[in-house]
């Protein structure tokens, strides 16, 4: 008996000392949680504010179909009248009387969020909250599925921006993967009600997330005529590149021709003041993320942050050739984290190369946690822009910038 008595006795202690150590580590971890989200109350309300959106009458209940789709199912259109609607041409207008170019970069994003949701549950819905009425109605999905914009490829501009005439965005998906979808958006101007002109094309990345931001898997995407069998394998091209050069990002050698010419820029710089540091050229801003700037999953609009970088890149251009740059093209855009309700967004540019009349700006998005002094990269963004001649040239003078230079060069 003295036994038994010594082994519960054993048990109740072992089982004490358990107990003890769970609660240390509950409290322990309700102190992290604390520390790890300030402004609790604030989060809290936004939370419950923007959780359970108010929705309009107009609703539609619908159920992802999980059948295969052609690509002309997935066509999404939308027209911009700007020559009969003058509320419009005046909310496109800039300061020289042609298009904010911000702007469109975000009906582009908006084009293609309506083409992916499309193509998973089979109606067009809006992705953004507008201030103006909604052209679309509001979905309710039965399934938790949450579709985000992972990277941007190449815009490339055939046309310059005419607000005479209507412009036509069409967005089509040309290939799926496993939860991945390629979308391929296409600006054009109306001439005349038989014609358009092809002005812009650019193709964005989806990803569906299902419950627990585990990947959805999406319709997958019959392929019968030419042309779709082309756009299809230049999505796919298009993707190995950018997984290439991502690749190839990560680690750049720099050539001893290169390290030659940067040393050359150097001593050149100077005895000339036409070269100027690439720190220099360095701006930055502040932006808080308001809510009316929300998708339907309650986060920051992805078009908006596009918009912002843009206008963002277009100052530096412009405050270092001293004239009006003019957009030729973007690289590679790249969505890293999603951008929350009330962060604090510093959007950071500057010149990374230029030649000739060429100007080439990079543009990192970071979220700053005011509270910890923490910082977070959540956007990458560049921008080729054109001038009228080039009396300029950047000269990187830290290893940081010599690696951006050479990246660029490339």
């Amino acid at each position: 008996s003295a036994h038994c008595k010594e082994d519960q006795e054993y048990k109740n202690y072992t089982l004490h000392m358990i107990l003890n150590r769970f609660i240390r580590r509950r409290r322990l971890n309700r102190t992290k949680a604390t520390l790890l989200r300030p402004f609790t109350p604030q989060r809290s309300a936004l939370r419950t504010m923007y959780s359970s959106p108010k929705l309009p009458s107009r609703v539609v209940e619908v159920e992802p179909v999980h059948t295969a789709r052609m690509p002309i199912d997935t066509l999404a259109k939308k027209v911009l009248a700007f020559s009969t609607n003058e509320d419009l041409r005046a909310k496109y207008v800039n300061q020289f009387g042609d298009m904010r170019f911000g702007l469109l970069l975000e009906e582009l994003d908006s084009m293609a969020g309506v083409t992916a949701y499309k193509h998973v549950i089979g109606v067009e819905a809006d992705v953004i909250t507008r201030e103006e009425s909604r052209p679309m109605s509001p979905i309710i999905l039965n399934e938790p599925i949450t579709i985000v914009t992972a990277s941007c490829g190449k815009l490339n501009m055939y046309e310059s921006l005419k607000m005479d005439y209507d412009l036509i965005l069409e967005g089509k998906v040309v290939n799926v993967g496993n939860s991945s979808m390629e979308i391929n958006v296409l600006a054009y101007s109306r001439i005349s009600s038989t014609f358009k002109k092809k002005i812009m094309e650019v193709s964005f990345s989806m990803i569906a997330m299902g419950a627990n931001n585990r990947p959805y898997m999406v319709p997958r995407l019959i392929i019968e005529n030419e042309e779709d069998k082309i756009l299809q394998q230049k999505a796919i091209d298009d993707r190995n590149k950018r997984i290439k050069k991502g690749k190839s990002d990560l680690i750049i050698n720099p050539t001893q021709e290169e390290c030659l010419d940067i040393l050359r820029l150097q001593k050149e710089m100077d005895f000339d003041d036409r070269y100027i540091k690439m720190s220099d050229t360095h701006l930055e801003s502040y932006t808080v993320m308001h809510p009316q700037k929300r998708n339907i999953h309650n986060k920051i609009f992805g078009g908006y942050l596009m918009k912002l970088a843009f206008e963002q890149a277009w100052v530096t251009a412009y405050s270092f050739s001293n004239q009006r740059p003019i957009i030729k093209s973007i690289e590679d855009q790249t969505f890293i984290a999603p951008v929350e309700i009330g962060d604090v967004c510093l959007f950071y540019s500057g010149i990374t190369f230029n030649k000739g009349n060429r100007i080439t700006v990079e543009v990192d998005t970071i979220v700053k946690d005011l509270h910890l002094g923490k910082s977070t990269a959540t956007n990458s963004f560049r921008y080729s822009f054109e001038v009228r001649w080039g009396n300029k040239n950047v000269v990187p003078t830290s290893f940081t910038d010599f690696i951006k230079y050479v990246r660029q060069k490339r």
